[in-house]
């Protein structure tokens, strides 16, 4: 009887999880809404929510998806404009770019100003988030992306 209730927490608590298992803090230390200003995450979560969001806005923006081996030759055909780019810092775009390509759009690293500067949205973690600091685009918030209901990500 043990085994089995221990076992059926495990399981509920990995489902729950799932598949952001890194985003576990503890909830007797406040949680993800402490524990993301504590301990910042130095991996990328949310990929899910992050996806789902812009997923929404190819659609209501209506992007064309963009399956083209590099984002140089979209850019030097100009059809670039028509495509939903996303920038990110370098440290979480190594890890979300596969994602969006899997829609369609392209994620660039948002210290590439030559990349950069076709974005139309720029993603910044909340534990690090230096938008205001960036004098080459004129930035504004548009939106957040919640784990959890726990604000992680500002658009």
């Amino acid at each position: 009887m043990k085994f089995s209730v221990l076992t059926l927490l495990v399981l509920a608590q990995v489902v729950y999880l799932h598949p952001d298992y890194l985003s576990y803090y503890n909830p007797l230390l406040g949680g993800l809404k402490k524990g993301i200003g504590v301990l910042e995450p130095k991996w990328l979560i949310g990929e899910g929510e992050i996806v789902d969001y812009f997923k929404n806005v190819q659609v209501e923006g209506s992007y064309q998806k963009s399956f083209d081996s590099s984002i140089e030759g979209l850019i030097k055909s100009h059809k670039i404009k028509n495509v939903l780019v996303v920038a990110f810092q370098e440290k979480y775009y190594t890890q979300i770019w596969p994602f969006l390509r899997e829609i369609g759009a392209w994620a660039v690293i948002e210290d590439l100003s030559v990349q950069s500067q076709y974005a139309q949205y720029f993603v910044y973690p909340v534990w690090e988030d230096v938008s205001k600091q960036d004098t080459r685009f004129s930035l504004e918030y548009e939106t957040s992306i919640y784990i959890r209901g726990t604000e992680v990500y500002r658009v």
